[in-house]
């Protein structure tokens, strides 16, 4: 199975010595092995999935997300994953949260107008935003035979 993960720090942030940082994989973990892409991936592959998985920081798409470059999205959607995991909104200020809610749902039909159709999770904030959990869910909810809400709380 093709998983792609897309996000901010939490989802893989490169070493960034000036902060103490040196790993290349989400931030919330002490190592690789334990940010939440690889024990998924690790759980999918213990179910007997074989899991090819990409992971990348997007966290640009949500400072910015009335001018973001879908292009940049092309590579990832080539690759014709069969599961999207979203897993952004923590980066974006408050004035542009409507501006995101837009955004995400454009970026849920661009990945549900693939030939292939992944399913798409739609995962919630991780820190307790009740407007970004609702603009991500109402995105959601408007592609229900693609796209699935989870909410972190």
């Amino acid at each position: 199975m093709k998983l792609l993960c897309l996000g901010n720090s939490i989802t893989r942030h490169s070493p960034a010595p000036q902060i103490g940082w040196t790993g290349d994989w989400g931030m919330a973990a002490s190592c690789m092995e334990k940010d939440y892409v690889h024990v998924l991936t690790a759980k999918l592959d213990a179910a007997g999935k074989h899991t090819e998985t990409k992971f990348e920081n997007i966290a640009e798409f949500e400072r910015e997300p009335e001018t973001y470059d879908f292009a940049a999205f092309d590579a990832y959607r080539a690759w014709e994953p069969e599961v999207v995991v979203l897993r952004i909104c923590e980066n974006t200020p408050g004035e542009k949260l409507d501006a995101f809610g837009e955004a995400y749902e454009r970026l849920i039909s661009y990945f549900e107008g693939a030939a292939h159709k992944p399913v798409i999770f739609a995962v919630g904030p991780f820190w307790r935003n009740d407007k970004a959990e609702e603009l991500i869910r109402l995105a959601a909810e408007k592609h229900p035979s693609t796209a699935r809400f989870v909410s972190l709380s």
